[in-house]
C-alpha cells in the first residue's frame, strides 16, 4: 500500500484512542479518510460519517477493492435508499442523516468508535451528531479535518489533538484577477474556464474545475464540447454511475472533471495536475421560514481544501479565478 503522510501516526493515534476521544489535524490528501477507519477497526466496530453520499460510497468502493472483497463483507456504506452493510459490516460509511436516524433507534449501539470527517463544513446535522455523542458517552470519538480549530473542538469534546504534518506533493497557487481583492465572480464563467483549460492543454495529467452548481456545470460543458482529445465529464450529487466512474478513474484520454463542491473533500481523483477554482458555491439558506438555494463565496477553508485537489497523487497547480 502506498505511504502516505498520516502513516507516522499510527501507532500513536491506536495507543490513544482506547484511552481518549481525539482530534486528528492533517493536511488535505494526507489519507485521513482512508486510513483512521482501517486503523480505528483494530479496536471495535467503526461508524464513518462523511458530509456526502458521494463520498460514503467512493471511500467504502475504494477500500473494499483495496482489500480485494466484495462490498459490504467488511466494509460497507448506509446512504438514504442505498445499504451496503449488515450486522457484521466492520466499517460503515454513513452520511449525518443516517447516523442520527440509527442514534434515535438504539443510540448506535452496534458501534465501539465513531469517527466525523471533514468536520469542518459544520453541517447542522454533523454538528447536532457530535453534540449527542458527547452527552452520551458511550463511543469512542474521532473528528478529522484539515481546516478546524482543534483546541477549542478539544475542550468541548475532551479530546486529546494528534496533527499529522506534511504533504506527499506540492501545489502551486496562481490568481487570475485585474486586482488583489478581486471577489469570485459568476459573470462569463464558462468562457473564463475554457480560456484556463486551453492553455494548460500541453500539462500532463487532468483538469479539476469547481463550479457552483448544474447549471455553471451544463455551461461549462457546452463551452468545452469543441475540446479535442478530452473527456468532459460532469461530477456531483445527481449524476449516474457511469458519469461518477468515468470522473473517478484514469481515463485514456485527458479528462476534465466539472465538479461541485461534492469533489472539495474525502474523494480522491486520481491523475489531477490541475484545479480551477471559481470560488463560488451554492449554499442552502433559511429566509422568512423558507429554505433558499443562494450563490455564495466559498471560505478560505474551501479554497484551501480544493487546492488539495491537485495535490493528492502528484505536483500540481491551482489556478483561483479570483484576488
Amino acid at each position: 500500500m502506498t505511504s502516505l503522510p498520516i502513516d507516522p501516526l499510527k501507532s500513536h493515534f491506536l495507543a490513544q484512542l482506547s484511552e481518549n476521544h481525539l482530534i486528528v489535524e492533517a493536511d488535505t490528501g494526507s489519507g485521513k479518510s482512508t486510513r483512521l477507519p482501517l486503523w480505528a477497526s483494530e479496536h471495535g466496530r467503526v461508524l464513518v460519517v462523511e458530509p456526502r453520499r458521494i463520498a460514503c460510497t467512493s471511500l467504502a468502493q475504494f477500500l473494499a477493492g483495496q482489500k480485494q472483497e466484495r462490498l459490504g463483507t467488511s466494509i460497507g456504506y448506509a446512504i438514504k435508499l442505498d445499504n451496503q452493510c449488515d450486522d457484521n459490516t466492520q466499517v460503515v460509511f454513513a452520511t449525518p442523516g443516517v447516523a442520527l436516524r440509527w442514534f434515535s433507534e438504539n443510540q448506535l449501539a452496534g458501534f465501539d468508535i465513531i469517527i466525523v470527517d471533514e468536520f469542518h463544513e459544520r453541517r447542522w446535522d454533523s454538528d447536532l451528531l457530535v453534540a449527542l455523542l458527547n452527552e452520551h458517552k458511550r463511543h469512542q470519538l474521532v473528528i478529522t479535518s484539515a481546516t478546524i480549530e482543534g483546541e477549542k473542538l478539544a475542550k468541548y469534546v475532551g479530546a486529546t489533538r494528534l496533527r499529522a504534518e506534511g504533504r506527499n506533493f506540492d501545489v502551486s497557487i496562481a490568481h487570475r484577477a485585474r486586482d488583489s481583492r478581486q471577489l469570485p465572480d459568476a459573470r462569463n464563467l464558462e468562457q473564463r474556464v475554457k480560456q484556463e483549460v486551453e492553455a494548460l492543454s500541453d500539462m500532463d495529467g487532468d483538469i479539476l474545475v469547481f463550479l457552483p452548481g448544474r447549471k455553471e456545470i451544463t455551461q461549462c460543458q457546452s463551452a468545452l464540447s469543441g475540446l479535442d482529445d478530452a473527456i468532459v465529464v460532469p461530477l456531483h450529487a445527481s449524476v449516474s454511475d457511469s458519469q461518477r466512474e468515468i470522473a473517478l478513474n484514469v481515463q485514456s484520454n485527458k479528462k476534465v472533471v466539472l465538479a461541485t463542491n461534492v469533489a472539495e473533500t474525502s474523494l480522491t481523483i486520481p491523475n489531477i495536475a490541475a484545479v480551477i477554482d471559481s470560488g463560488l458555491e451554492r449554499r442552502t439558506e433559511q429566509r422568512n421560514g423558507k429554505t433558499t438555494l443562494s450563490l455564495k463565496h466559498i471560505s478560505k477553508a474551501s479554497a484551501k481544501q480544493r487546492s488539495g485537489r491537485a495535490g493528492r497523487v502528484m505536483d500540481g497547480i491551482c489556478i483561483r479565478l479570483y484576488g
